[in-house]
């Protein structure tokens, strides 16, 4: 964010181009190679993505190298509004930088 402050990106499958999200189906999702958008503009040397619900995004190689100074301080995980009544599951959650490589990997309920 151009002031320093903060903001969220968000991936949702289904503005991936893989259809709708499947119900009873155990979906895989590379978000690393998907298309985000943010709450609010992110504007950094000449790079700007604006404020969107989805209809403006980018990918995080794109944002990275636009906001090179960024920093990820929390990730979470939602569903989100366009899927009323699901109920889902998430495992295998990896984040890979130049400095860290985790893996969530949340054990059946």
């Amino acid at each position: 964010h151009s002031s320093g402050g903060s903001a969220t990106l968000t991936f949702e499958p289904y503005l991936q181009g893989h259809g709708p999200v499947q119900a009873d189906v155990w979906q895989a999702w590379e978000a690393d190679k998907g298309k985000w958008y943010t709450s609010q503009e992110l504007s950094c040397d000449g790079y700007t993505l604006p404020a969107s619900g989805g209809d403006t995004t980018d990918s995080l190689a794109d944002i990275a190298a636009g906001c090179s100074d960024a920093v990820i301080d929390t990730l979470g995980v939602n569903i989100g509004p366009n899927n009323p009544s699901s109920v889902v599951a998430t495992d295998g959650i990896r984040i890979v930088t130049s400095n860290l490589n985790i893996a969530y990997d949340f054990q059946p309920k």
